[in-house]
């Protein structure tokens, strides 16, 4: 996807609403119309934000990004491009060409979910994205959680996939995964929320991604 394409092109496009629907939920969930018609991509990700909504997005389908500059390109997967708020890994003289990542295929689902202040024109309190695959016995093959606007950075839960790679379902499964995610936090008091309102929304939003991604890859195995 190149870093020029705007929120309305990934909301339009037939090829994600097929591929990658939590992507274009998360663009949707960007500003109002106009924003989305000129914010992008690239825009998005390089301004380095905790609550950039579509980073949780892409984490959950392990893109990677391109960066290029006059002596070449390279290719870094979106868990090392941010530093921090409002610092990447791009040097002097590189930007941000492309993002990619691998069609999902099988019995899999996925989800995004944001929490902001109001409906529309909101930054993220807090926002999950899930991924998950199932194998041919119903397990859990492949999980992936990524949070928004709970740290310095968006970032994957490696405590929560824990819980879930290789897990059978219960009722109780996805709830011990997102309680388990509140090990990879820092949230932050700030004018948007407090950090004890950020933890109990964290949870919240990752068991409800993973419980609508998962009932995505069971209606695919079945």
């Amino acid at each position: 996807i190149g870093a020029l394409s705007t929120h309305a092109d990934l909301i339009n496009s037939v090829l994600l609403q097929q591929t990658a629907p939590l992507l274009v939920q998360a663009a949707a969930s960007v500003g109002c119309p106009q924003t989305r018609q000129r914010g992008t991509l690239g825009g998005n990700l390089v301004n380095a934000s905790p609550a950039a909504d579509l980073a949780p997005a892409l984490l959950a389908l392990d893109a990677s990004v391109w960066l290029q500059n006059a002596q070449g390109e390279r290719q870094v997967p979106l868990t090392e491009f941010w530093l921090g708020p409002g610092k990447t890994v791009l040097n002097s003289g590189e930007y941000l060409h492309s993002a990619a990542f691998v069609p999902p295929q099988g019995a899999y689902g996925m989800a995004f979910s944001k929490l902001g202040k109001r409906s529309g024109m909101a930054i993220a309190v807090a926002s999950a994205a899930a991924f998950l695959a199932l194998d041919a016995d119903g397990k859990i093959q492949t999980a992936r959680v990524a949070l928004g606007s709970l740290a310095p950075q968006a970032k994957r839960s490696p405590a929560a996939e824990a819980v879930l790679t290789d897990a059978a379902f219960d009722e109780y499964l996805f709830a011990r995964a997102a309680q388990a995610a509140l090990a990879d936090i820092s949230p932050i008091d700030d004018v948007r929320a407090t950090a004890a309102y950020r933890t109990s929304s964290c949870k919240v939003l990752v068991e409800r991604v993973l419980n609508e991604a998962y009932h995505q890859a069971f209606g695919r195995a079945a």
